[in-house]
C-alpha cells in the first residue's frame, strides 16, 4: 500500500469500475463494494485518525470512512443494541471521534468527495442516518422474518398492476408496507429504496422470460449481465440469489396474471391487508377501487334525482357509506 493508502484504494475503487473524472453523484451501494475492498477500507482507516487532521489527506480519509460506514451497515447491522449510533463503526476501526469530528467527515467525505446529500431529521442534519441510507437496505434484516422488509418487497409485488392501473406511483404502494417496519426505516429515502427494487423486479420480468424457472437468477445472468447493478443488497451471496430467485417468481406470477386481467379486464377491483395498530389485534383492511365512469341503463320515469349514493356492500350487508356522486 502507498504511503498515502486512503488516496490510493480511492482512485483504485474508481478506476475498477472504469470511472476517471471523479464519483459520478450516485448512491454509495451503487458502486458494489466487494468483499476484499470492504476489508481493504477497514486496513486503511484502522487506527488513523491522525489523517482527519492532516489537510492534504483529509479529504480521501472522509471519503473512506463514508464508504466504510455505509457498506458495514448494509452487511452487517441488525437492529441490535448500540446499532443506532456511531460506536460499533469507530470500534471496529480503533478509533474514537466527537461530534464535530462526525460533521466534518459527513460534510467532506459524503458531500463534497461523493457530491451526494446529507439529509435532515427536523432542524438537524442526520450524519448516520445519511450515511445508512447511502447503503441501502440493511442485508441482515432484509433476511429476517421479523423486520418486515421481505414482506414489503413481496407485497408491493403482488399489488404493483393495481396501483399501476390505477395511475399511482410505487411509491405510495409502499407507505402500506412501512408499518412493518423498524421504526427507523419508516423514512422518504428507505421507502424510495423499497419501490425500486419492486419496480426493478416487474421491470426484469417484462423484458425476459423466466416463467417456470427454478433459477432465474442464473439465467439473468446469462442474458442480462448488468441486471444486479441497482439493487442495494448484496446479490454475490448465495442466500441472496435465492431471495431474489423467489422475488422475480413471485414478480413472474404478477405480470402473468396481469395478462390474464387485461383480457378479462373489471372496472371494479379490491386489495386486502392484515394491519394493525401498535398494542392492537391484527385486523382486515380492504381497499376499494372504483371506475371514474360508470354506464348503465335505468328508466328515467323512476328518477326523482340524479344524485346518487354510493355504498359497499358484502352479500346484503352494507359496509360503508361513500360519496355522493351525481349522473
Amino acid at each position: 500500500m502507498s504511503s498515502f493508502p486512503t488516496k490510493a484504494f480511492i482512485s483504485e475503487f474508481l478506476l475498477v469500475r472504469g470511472i476517471t473524472s471523479g464519483p459520478t453523484e450516485q448512491s454509495l451501494y451503487k458502486y458494489h463494494v466487494e468483499e476484499v475492498e470492504y476489508e481493504a477500507l477497514k486496513t486503511v482507516l484502522s487506527g488513523k485518525r491522525y489523517d482527519l487532521t492532516n489537510n492534504i489527506r483529509k479529504s480521501y480519509w472522509c471519503a473512506c470512512f463514508c464508504l466504510f460506514v455505509s457498506e458495514r451497515f448494509r452487511r452487517e447491522y441488525d437492529a441490535g443494541g448500540g446499532g443506532w449510533s456511531w460506536q460499533p463503526f469507530e470500534e471496529a476501526l480503533g478509533l474514537s471521534l466527537s461530534v464535530s469530528d462526525h460533521e466534518a467527515i459527513v460534510e467532506l467525505g459524503l458531500r463534497k468527495f461523493w457530491k451526494r446529500p446529507i439529509r435532515r431529521q427536523g432542524n438537524r442534519r442526520d450524519l448516520l442516518g445519511s450515511l445508512f441510507v447511502e447503503g441501502g437496505l440493511p442485508w441482515k434484516l432484509v433476511q429476517s422474518d421479523t423486520h418486515g422488509f421481505a414482506r414489503a418487497v413481496k407485497g408491493g409485488l403482488k399489488n404493483y398492476y393495481h396501483f399501476k392501473n390505477l395511475g399511482k406511483p410505487t411509491t405510495d404502494l409502499m407507505e402500506d408496507y412501512l408499518q412493518y417496519l423498524p421504526s427507523s426505516f419508516r423514512t422518504e429515502e428507505f421507502k424510495q429504496i423499497l419501490a425500486g427494487i419492486v419496480e426493478q423486479l416487474i421491470n426484469i420480468v417484462e423484458k425476459t422470460s423466466i416463467s417456470g424457472m427454478q433459477n432465474p437468477v442464473d439465467y439473468l445472468d446469462d442474458v442480462m449481465p448488468n441486471w444486479k447493478n441497482e439493487f442495494p443488497i448484496p446479490l454475490n451471496e448465495e442466500n441472496g440469489r435465492v431471495l431474489i430467485s423467489d422475488w422475480l417468481k413471485t414478480a413472474e406470477e404478477k405480470r402473468a396474471e396481469k395478462e390474464v386481467m387485461l383480457a378479462t379486464k373489471s372496472d371494479f377491483e379490491s386489495m386486502h391487508f392484515l394491519a394493525s395498530e401498535i398494542g392492537q389485534k391484527l385486523s382486515v383492511v380492504s381497499k376499494i377501487f372504483l371506475p371514474n365512469v360508470i354506464n348503465f341503463s335505468i328508466d328515467l320515469k323512476k328518477l326523482a334525482s340524479t344524485r346518487f349514493e354510493v355504498s359497499i356492500y358484502e352479500g346484503d350487508h352494507i359496509l360503508a357509506s361513500a360519496s355522493s356522486v351525481y349522473g
